[in-house]
């Protein structure tokens, strides 16, 4: 019965790879790498993991919503 349940649950992934942040946001790789370089990808969203690079798509949400309100401004 456990097995049943745990199959019908969908897992959402909290952590985005550069490419995945990329394709999340209609953009390339490269672009991703030079918002981080630029300091404009707010250091919330970023993880490190050694030398991975993770993005928290919680908190990258939370910066496009504001990016958003400060281009309706």
């Amino acid at each position: 019965m456990f097995e049943n349940t745990r199959q019908n649950q969908q897992i959402t992934k909290r952590l985005l790879t550069v490419n995945e942040l990329a394709e999340y946001m209609g953009t390339t790789p490269k672009s991703i790498y030079t918002l981080k370089c630029k300091g404009k990808i707010p250091k919330a969203c970023i993880v490190k993991r050694g030398k991975s690079l993770r993005f928290d798509i919680i908190e990258v949400d939370k910066w496009i919503i504001d990016l958003n309100g400060e281009a309706n401004a």
